[in-house]
């Protein structure tokens, strides 16, 4: 063990240089990969009425930018039995299309869902020519969005992870200084007792 007594301190700047170039690939990464939208969607199951059943899909910026020109491509069993609607009037689902009551296909452009909102857009879907389907039938076949694809699920929680193992570095760090500190104290003590 001479060696690692020999060169601590030489040891000690290593492990915190290295550190140092982890900690900062990791939060360079974490501002690349967080500073973007993040947008995710959920289909919600038909709910009927009468002549007509409503059909709802969430979509949600999990992000911390914009999520701009949502393209939403969707495919329903009956025609429309109106223009869909959306939860927030300044967010409103504008079709490629004149009119899309009568359609049975749907695509159209959101213009921008912010960070941490929540949109729904309910779409009218005919239903007295039969059963209309329940849960489980996907009627999304497509969301894009300036930034890329949407993607169903939530998102794995990134930044209460690397803080997490961030914090655990900086502790061993300050441990391990506090060791560093402590060993050179007795050293130092012990020379100058020896020097008496």
């Amino acid at each position: 063990m001479p060696f690692f007594q020999d060169n601590k301190s030489a040891i000690i700047g290593a492990v915190g240089t290295i550190g140092g170039a982890i900690i900062g690939g990791l939060l360079t990464f974490t501002f690349q990969f967080w500073n973007k939208p993040d947008l995710r969607y959920e289909e919600m199951p038909y709910y009927q009425g009468r002549d007509a059943s409503v059909v709802c899909l969430k979509l949600t910026n999990f992000g911390w930018q914009d999520a701009e020109k949502i393209k939403v491509r969707a495919a329903f069993p009956k025609p429309l039995t109106q223009e869909p609607q959306t939860s927030d009037a300044t967010c409103p689902l504008v079709s490629s299309t004149k009119e899309l009551t009568g359609h049975e296909k749907v695509t159209g452009e959101i213009e921008r869902v912010v960070p941490g909102q929540d949109l729904y857009v309910f779409f009218g879907v005919q239903g007295e020519h039969g059963p209309t389907p329940v849960g489980g039938v996907s009627f999304v076949e497509g969301i894009s969005h300036k930034g890329g694809l949407a993607k169903t699920g939530r998102p794995i929680s990134w930044p209460s992870t690397l803080l997490f193992a961030f914090m655990a570095f900086l502790s061993g760090v300050a441990i391990s200084g506090i060791v560093s500190s402590i060993s050179n104290y007795m050293k130092i003590r012990a020379a100058s007792k020896g020097a008496d």
